[in-house]
């Protein structure tokens, strides 16, 4: 069997060399080889090329998350009450101070112990 890009025996005629290539007695053209080859290797490099595309952009998303600079979470302010009056106090003190900040208050959580209990509020974003 000789490959049409190649010399070879130049007795037979060229449906007959192809005929016993080509399944169910079709005849194939001489250059489909190449053709299929040739759309096989502009589809791998096409998926290269957009799996390193992708890549790419992975890295520089990245590069960009990671140089953010990152802010510490700000402390809850932390307050004693034994009531609800005192509850109400320290909500007033937290949402004057976030609102110096340009922030409003947030309540955290409260806390039971026998001294009394413990409040807490942290400033947030408005939203």
């Amino acid at each position: 069997m000789t490959v049409p890009w190649q010399r070879g025996d130049l007795t037979q005629p060229i449906e007959a060399k192809h005929k016993e290539l080509a399944p169910a007695g079709r005849l194939i053209r001489p250059g489909a080889m190449r053709q299929e080859e040739l759309a096989m290797r502009i589809g791998i490099v096409a998926v290269l090329g957009l799996a390193a595309a992708m890549l790419a952009g992975c890295a520089s998303t990245t590069a960009k998350t990671a140089a953010a600079p990152t802010t510490p979470a700000p402390e809850p302010m932390t307050y004693q009450v034994k009531n609800m009056a005192d509850f109400d106090s320290a909500k007033n003190k937290a949402e004057k101070e976030c609102i110096s900040k340009g922030l409003v208050a947030h309540y955290v959580d409260r806390t039971t112990s026998p001294t009394g209990d413990t409040v807490r509020f942290e400033c947030k974003a408005k939203g």
